[in-house]
Parts: structure tokens; C-alpha cells; sequence
């Protein structure tokens, strides 16, 4: 008798003292196995403070972007989406405050994910944050666009799709087209009287006789006419 009570105790506490202390474990470490909402807005809040800014070097007609993520947290990490990297906060960095990144290209969109550093919310998306690279026009320093700085090829952050030839060509187009604009009707006046004053001061000698007789017969006919009433 005193044997079989003696293993029912013992089977009681192989069973029960596991669960007891897994239940302990439980409720003291809620936050080390779930990720719930309010962990969940905590690290909402901390991808929500980084930063992001552009600069860029600008070397022989090419251009090469980097951007600076600040304020980064030891709880997340940086999933780069273009180069396929991982970025983490590290305090022994010469500037634990700023992540760097170079080498990016001009005209593209860069993705940034955040995730959590926590193994169970690791696999859980926290925030995306997208920066946008403007295109580089190559031929914006060309003596060709000094005069006309304001022409979208003649732009420093526009796409241009030509060749330099091409390009060269939609300039001077341009250009001629705006020698046209500034031609003005007055002008053209201006210049039709003044060709006229030259044709008649080279051929007067036989210009004016034909006035002076043009007049005189038109005087007579006005005469004739008040004369006859006709």
C-alpha cells in the first residue's frame, strides 16, 4: 500500500511540476514569447523617428548618391532592398546616431523594411520607408546651355534619354526657336520702310519724275471732276 502511494506521488509531480513551471514562465515573460500589439506600437514608434537624408558626389559628368539614416535603435534592424543588406545599430561606430550608406545610383527609388531584432517579431514587417533619387542630366554643364540655364535639358536634375548629338540638336532647335519669338511684327515694319527709303533714295532720278507726273494728273482729274460733278 505504502509503495503504490508512493508512485502515484511521484507520477503526480513528474506531471504536474513541468506544467507548473512552464505556466510561471508564461506569465512572467509574456513580451519574450509574443509579439503583441503593444510591443508592436512600441516598435512602430521607434521606425517612425528614423530619418532619412541624401547627398551626393559628383565626379567627371556621373553622379553617385549616398543616404544617412538616423536616430537607429539596438531593438530594429535595416533590411536595404536594392543592395540586399542587413543594418544594425552599433554603438561602437564612430557615430552610433547615423547609419551611412553610399553608392547608390541617380534616377532610382531605394526601400528601406524594419524589423524587430526580437526573434519573434523578427519575421513581422514593421515599417517601409522609400527614398527617391533624382535623375542626373550629364550635359547640363555644356557651353551650349550657358545662355539658356532655365531649358529643361539644359537642367541639372532631369532624365535626359538622348544621345550628345541628339542632345545638341534639341538645343539648337530650341534656341532658333526662340530667335524666331523675338522677331516682332514692329520689327518687320521696321525693316520693310527701311528698304524702301534705300530703293528710293539709289533710283530717285527716276522715281520722283513719276511722282511729280503722278500728282499733276491726279490733281487735274480732281479738278475735272468738280468741274462736271462726276
Amino acid at each position: 500500500m505504502v509503495l503504490k502511494k508512493l508512485i502515484k506521488i511521484i507520477l503526480f509531480l513528474i506531471i504536474a511540476f513541468p506544467f507548473g513551471i512552464k505556466a510561471e514562465k508564461i506569465d512572467s515573460y509574456d513580451n519574450w514569447y509574443t509579439c503583441d500589439f503593444r510591443e508592436k506600437a512600441r516598435l512602430i514608434s521607434i521606425a517612425s523617428n528614423l530619418a532619412l537624408s541624401t547627398d551626393y558626389f559628383e565626379l567627371n559628368n556621373m553622379v553617385e548618391f549616398s543616404i544617412t539614416i538616423s536616430n537607429p535603435h539596438p531593438d530594429i534592424y535595416i533590411v536595404d532592398t536594392i543592395k540586399n543588406e542587413n543594418y544594425y545599430y552599433d554603438p561602437s561606430s564612430a557615430n552610433p546616431a547615423e547609419i551611412k550608406i553610399t553608392g547608390y545610383k541617380d534616377g532610382i527609388t531605394v526601400k528601406y523594411e524594419i524589423h524587430s531584432v526580437d526573434i519573434v517579431c523578427m519575421e513581422n514587417l514593421i515599417m517601409s520607408k522609400y527614398v527617391t533619387l533624382p535623375p542626373y542630366n550629364q550635359y547640363y554643364k555644356d557651353p551650349i546651355c550657358k545662355d539658356i540655364p532655365d531649358f529643361s535639358l539644359c537642367k541639372k536634375w532631369v532624365k535626359v534619354n538622348y544621345t550628345y548629338d541628339e542632345f545638341i540638336e534639341q538645343v539648337e532647335k530650341y534656341k532658333a526657336g526662340l530667335e524666331e519669338e523675338t522677331q516682332t511684327p514692329e520689327d518687320d515694319y521696321d525693316g520693310y520702310f527701311n528698304e524702301l527709303i534705300e530703293i528710293f533714295i539709289k533710283y530717285y532720278i527716276y522715281i520722283l519724275p513719276i511722282i511729280i507726273i503722278l500728282g499733276i494728273v491726279g490733281i487735274n482729274i480732281l479738278k475735272r471732276r468738280k468741274e462736271f460733278r462726276f
